[in-house]
């Protein structure tokens, strides 16, 4: 697609084109290469993937919440949209009988101000739902067995008043702060990385990467704990980084593992839309690279959002479920399925 232009392929947006396609193919070959390590490990990945398919069966609640909060994304992103190429873009105008949009580069601070607030509300809506789920299967896991028995609806109302109540400032958070640490982290060189982590810890009193880790936000949901205490039990918790190993030259944890399918058909899927959107928009609009760079990162995340109602419900399940089993022990015997496919 990159030659097919009238610049034949020497314009600045055509050669990111080609070079930006070989980011997709490398992931792509990690993943490959990570799931043959992990072969040994398949069948308890599978495992633990059909046990979150049972418990979202037997709270069929949880998808309702799960396309409530894809609807939710949706109606904020088209908003979203609206305000900020009313506020990005200065308007068309016609040069050579060609239609271009402007750029105004005096707006760039706001517009970066619109994107972080924008992936701070998904982060926040995401976090939403993931504290629900955690609370929701913690109630089927310890007390599925209790009569009289509550209903799906009134389980995931009830946690879902707890996620907005008690703890919504806990996940707005937790969503600030993987938004502002965790991304510099990944991309910041080892040393700057440790740099950032000592400093943090200074004030927080906390690790870093547990922090920002997933489980914690689940664990403070299960145990309705502060997020700093939380990631300090989350780091204590040798049982996450065991749990489910396989056989073999090169074990894998049947939990990651099962993490890694979980994610990859909902990567593959956002990529697609993504890197889609990106080159049609970048051939169909003269002169329009960087609308062609929105329109992308726009439909890689609706494409996240909505395989997020799918994947992401079973993920969130899979994640709770890991916190269940390592929060009672060797010893808990609330669910012997669970404690079989973990390892527990």
């Amino acid at each position: 697609m990159s030659y097919r232009g009238k610049w034949e392929g020497d314009a600045p947006q055509d050669k990111a084109m080609r070079w930006g396609s070989i980011f997709p193919a490398i992931m792509a070959a990690f993943w490959v290469f990570f799931a043959w390590r992990g072969k040994n490990a398949l069948g308890r990945a599978i495992g633990i993937i059909q046990l979150a398919c049972k418990i979202l069966g037997e709270n069929a609640a949880l998808v309702l919440l799960s396309f409530g909060t894809l609807g939710a994304i949706c109606v904020f992103t088209w908003v979203w949209v609206a305000m900020f190429t009313r506020m990005f873009w200065m308007g068309n105008y016609i040069v050579g009988g060609v239609p271009l949009w402007h750029l105004d580069t005096k707006m760039m601070m706001l517009a970066t101000y619109y994107i972080m607030m924008y992936l701070w509300t998904l982060g926040i809506c995401s976090n939403i739902q993931r504290a629900t789920s955690a609370a929701t299967v913690s109630q089927w896991y310890f007390h599925r067995h209790q009569i009289p028995k509550a209903s799906s609806k009134d389980i995931m109302q009830a946690a879902f008043t707890h996620s907005t109540t008690t703890l919504f400032g806990t996940i707005c958070f937790s969503s600030l702060v993987a938004l502002l640490v965790r991304v510099p982290l990944m991309v910041a060189p080892r040393r700057i990385a440790a740099f950032i982590h000592m400093f943090c810890y200074s004030f927080i009193t906390s690790p870093v990467a547990s922090l920002t880790n997933p489980l914690t936000l689940t664990y403070a949901a299960i145990h309705s704990q502060p997020l700093i205490a939380s990631s300090r039990a989350v780091a204590g918790m040798r049982f996450i980084d065991t749990a489910g190993y396989g056989t073999g030259k090169h074990p894998r944890t049947a939990y990651k593992f099962s993490k890694m399918l979980l994610t990859a058909t909902r990567g593959i899927t956002a990529l697609s839309m993504g890197i889609g959107a990106w080159v049609t928009t970048a051939r169909d609009i003269n002169g329009g690279s960087a609308y062609g760079y929105i329109v992308g990162m726009i439909a890689g995340a609706i494409g996240w959002a909505v395989l997020g109602a799918t994947e992401g419900c079973l993920s969130n399940i899979v994640d709770a479920c890991l916190v269940c089993v390592g929060s009672e022990g060797p010893n808990g015997g609330h669910c012997r399925e669970a404690q079989m496919v973990f390892g527990g």
